[in-house]
């Protein structure tokens, strides 16, 4: 088959390998649609968690052609998507069911030491309907199907922070990721969406996805912006919002986080950081302010699927470009160009 092999920093080739063979746990599917991910960027310009030969990407969608004799309700021909990671259900973590936190992950997640699905086919290990396997409706394309891990991301995300129905929430770049958490945040009822976001297309993009108000990060009167759409803490020195969604993953974004969140709020940060951070904890201390890690997703991909399904959020629209396989960098090259491009998908 032909997949596209990251061989270097910007460097992604198009090499004919192996077909995946499963084994009797597995199943093996051809693939309709992959997208390009932040995480996949810091790889494709850094090294960061990939070695040359590796096959990326972990937002997938596709059609079932090969099932392992021991998997169990998934055949031949059905529409699914998978979860990349596959935990070991035995750990602490998983015990406490926090499977996206497995001590076991390692380098066996599909993308990460596994082939991913910038690829003809793609072998899903341990394959189990309604734990790492997902049927698609039929009323969701291959393209949405590829969408439901990022916006799993999401969904995760905002389950975790809890905003309450009414809060005023500001959120830190409209990347796809951005797009998503804006999306379900809406969904689940909060009253005042600030978006900050400096690409001219991504801020049109946030206000179809439901901003109230976006305003460009580099102006000079940001923080009075926000304040003025979600109020201003005391003394007028920062903004009040109830929550901060971090999907930005620049230090200046986690710094004007800490200025747009009241006293007793919540600073989310769902973004991967290249760059290190300086925080003075007492911030944090004298303001109570809770900072909290997202990471991934544990078990949000039915949630995510229904929420597509019923139409509450909607994720095709802000697919902007699609690639062939075989310019597999040139689409990498294109998801780099923020000012152009939302979401990058890879068509086999």
């Amino acid at each position: 088959m032909q997949a596209a092999v990251y061989e270097g920093i910007r460097d992604i080739r198009v090499q004919t390998v192996p077909d995946p063979e499963p084994t009797a746990d597995d199943i093996v599917m051809r693939i309709r649609a992959c997208g390009i991910c932040g995480s996949d960027l810091h790889s494709y310009t850094t090294g960061a968690f990939v070695k040359p030969g590796q096959v990326m990407g972990h937002e997938f969608s596709g059609e079932v052609v090969e099932v392992g004799a021991n998997v169990q309700g998934i055949t031949t021909g059905m529409r699914v998507t998978a979860m990349p990671v596959t935990a070991c259900y035995q750990c602490p973590a998983c015990l406490r069911g926090e499977y996206h936190l497995c001590y076991n992950l390692g380098s066996q997640a599909i993308a990460y030491g596994l082939p991913g699905a910038f690829a003809e086919y793609l072998r899903v290990p341990r394959a189990t309907l309604g734990r790492n396997v997902f049927i698609l409706p039929e009323e969701l394309s291959d393209v949405t199907g590829a969408t439901i891990e990022p916006l799993a991301v999401a969904v995760h995300a905002v389950e975790l922070a809890r905003p309450e129905i009414g809060s005023k929430v500001v959120v830190l770049g409209a990347g796809l990721i951005g797009q998503c958490v804006i999306q379900v945040l809406r969904a689940r009822g909060v009253s005042t969406l600030v978006v900050s976001e400096m690409a001219e297309q991504r801020s049109e993009y946030a206000y179809r996805s439901g901003a109230d108000v976006v305003v460009n990060p580099l102006s000079e009167t940001f923080v009075e912006q926000v304040g003025e759409a979600v109020g201003f803490g005391p003394g007028r020195r920062g903004a009040a919002a109830d929550m901060v969604f971090d999907c930005a993953g620049v230090p200046a974004a986690f710094t004007a986080a800490l200025r747009l969140v009241r006293p007793g709020g919540t600073v989310a940060v769902t973004a991967l950081y290249e760059d290190a951070v300086s925080l003075n904890p007492s911030r944090l201390v004298w303001s109570e302010v809770k900072l909290l890690g997202t990471f991934g997703y544990r078990n949000e991909f039915p949630q995510t699927i229904e929420l597509l399904r019923r139409g509450q959020v909607s994720t095709e629209a802000l697919v902007t470009d699609f690639f062939p396989l075989l310019q597999t960098n040139a689409g990498f090259e294109r998801q780099l160009a923020k000012d152009q491009a939302m979401k990058v998908m890879i068509q086999p």
